[in-house]
């Protein structure tokens, strides 16, 4: 209850001291527009999920069991179906809007750029387990604390009493939060060579209400993780587009094609250096204030 009573007084010092920098009401309540907090599907939702994917595989034993094509037949069908599907991710590459790519002037993606391969489809088999639950990365990160870093109420609460306490520092106060509560958003505009942003600066930014993100994350480099240098959000993040994966010899054309990155092998992503850029954090009292 307490906690409660502290989200909702966090949630109105936020909005008394961003309040011309929130969007107005009536946004918030149309269709399609950004939720407060990124959720994972309800025990309900979830239901219907794995309802639609038993039903998919039950038919396509129904379909095995009334009789298989002879060999060289099936053969023939399915190098029609994938010249087909050749002919499609071709198309559809053609038809993708530039902002859905990397490029000079921009280094970072929202997670749902990589939600077109890494989520579930109750048509597939894939990122499901065995009791029918959703498994795929972005299902899994949604409902976590990481994509809803800069949306958390508390932390908007902390931020608040933080430059309520000493005004004249909200610059510095606010450029230390976002770098690890909006990653993407304060390196994009670091690569970019701009001043590290406020709150302020990224209060509507999609990049920062991502929270942290795949395409921040999976471009952090080995240089110094773990190390000082790279604690309290200080991660060694290149312009060259080059995202890391924990797997040897990954196909790289399918992340080219949809997003513009280079795909490498970075065995370093399973280190937990990397994630001790955030979560080793060193701040300082504010003179004239007690610890």
């Amino acid at each position: 209850m307490r906690r409660r009573a502290a989200a909702s007084e966090g949630q109105r010092a936020w909005a008394e001291t961003y309040a011309d920098a929130d969007p107005p009401r009536q946004e918030l309540d149309k269709p399609g527009a950004t939720p407060l907090f990124r959720t994972v599907p309800s025990p309900v939702g979830r239901a219907r999920q794995r309802g639609q994917v038993q039903a998919f595989h039950a038919e396509v034993a129904r379909r095995n069991a009334a009789g298989r094509l002879p060999v060289a037949s099936a053969v023939r069908v399915m190098a029609a179906m994938l010249r087909a599907a050749a002919l499609l991710v071709t198309s559809l590459c053609a038809c993708l809007p530039a902002a859905q790519l990397v490029g000079p002037d921009r280094h970072f993606l929202t997670a749902q750029a990589c939600a077109t391969c890494h989520s579930a489809s109750a048509q597939a088999r894939a990122l499901w387990n065995a009791t029918g639950d959703d498994v795929s990365p972005f299902t899994t990160w949604s409902g976590t604390m990481m994509a809803n870093s800069f949306r958390d109420p508390y932390w908007r609460a902390q931020v608040s009493k933080e430059v309520a306490a000493a005004p004249e520092r909200r610059t510095e106060i606010e450029t230390l939060c976002v770098r690890c509560h909006a990653p993407m958003a304060h390196h994009d505009a670091v690569l970019a060579r701009h001043e590290p942003p406020t709150v302020r600066d990224v209060h509507r930014d999609p990049l920062a209400l991502d929270g942290v993100s795949c395409t921040l994350c999976h471009q952090i480099r080995r240089d110094g993780l773990g190390t000082a240098a790279t604690f309290s959000g200080r991660p060694a993040i290149a312009a060259d587009h080059r995202i890391f994966g924990p797997y040897p010899a990954p196909a790289a054309q399918p992340m080219r094609m949809h997003t513009g990155y280079l795909v490498e092998h970075g065995p370093h992503v399973r280190d937990a250096g990397l994630c001790a850029s955030c979560h080793t954090l060193f701040t300082e009292h504010v003179p004239g204030h007690a610890p």
